[in-house]
């Protein structure tokens, strides 16, 4: 299924109303590839004091647009996810592009529906987190080179931050939005396990034995001793995750691009 058949798009009235939606306000930008169109994610930065600034990670609510059960869903589910070639480049998108790169995408200029989660940020550790359904406006695109060489402090904020999540020091900016991408997902993982619901990303503890055996020999061999991570039900008992070393672990910042 790997072309969508003809069909009229219409533009669909969004089903959750603005009322309950927050309207994010500070400076909210996005980190991609040179030439992403199909933006997930999105930081907004606000400064509230001199000691303190409000973070938000916004990913975009695909399902606001994409009815549960209409074809384009029907669609989405066949295809699984968007395929690109060995430079980045779109080959086949898993969502019609008037949905991948307009409707549910966070480009700038428009306003977009998100899922997100807000944090207070003190310099030293996070405090005050909130997950909500927002409106955000982006102001800005970066690709990773640009926001490397940018002169501002929200560059500052986000190397800060990924280095306090990651537990080092990291002058990557693909390193920095990988840590805020991981963090989301565990949040949203918490979420979803203390519920019983969703579908949660976990990962087993490697063969201790193999691991042992191979150590000494071609550390490469290593990896085969652990196993692929899976999918499960937010529900079932064992949820953890060993690589990233959480119990509960959603593979949900990617919705325009993996179903």
């Amino acid at each position: 299924p790997w072309k969508y058949p003809t069909y009229t798009y219409q533009p669909i009235q969004n089903k959750n109303s603005n009322s309950k939606r927050k309207l994010l306000s500070g400076f909210t930008f996005n980190i991609d590839p040179i030439g992403c169109k199909d933006i997930d994610d999105v930081f907004t930065i606000e400064k509230m004091n001199n000691m303190e600034w409000k973070i938000t990670i916004t990913i975009s609510d695909v399902s606001s647009y994409v009815e549960d059960g209409d074809p384009i869903d029907i669609m989405a589910s066949l295809i699984g996810q968007t395929l690109y070639d060995s430079n980045g480049k779109v080959i086949r998108p898993m969502l019609p592009e008037e949905y991948s790169e307009k409707k549910c995408s966070l480009c700038p200029e428009k306003e977009s529906y998100g899922l997100s989660l807000e944090f207070i940020w003190n310099g030293k550790e996070i405090s005050n987190k909130k997950i909500f359904e927002s409106i955000v406006i982006t102001n800005r695109s970066y690709n990773y080179d640009e926001f490397m060489e940018e002169k501002s402090e929200y560059r500052d904020i986000l190397r800060d931050i990924g280095c306090y999540l990651g537990g080092d020091e990291m002058d990557d900016s693909h390193k920095w939005v990988e840590q805020m991408m991981i963090y989301y997902n565990k949040e949203m993982g918490k979420i979803l396990k203390e519920r019983n619901m969703g579908i949660l990303r976990r990962h087993s503890e490697p063969n201790r034995e193999k691991l042992e055996r191979y150590r000494g020999v071609v550390s490469e061999w290593m990896n085969l001793a652990y196993s692929s991570a899976e999918y499960c039900l937010g529900d079932e008992k064992e949820t953890g995750h060993y690589g990233l070393e959480t119990d509960h672990y959603a593979h949900c910042t990617s919705p325009i691009r993996r179903y």
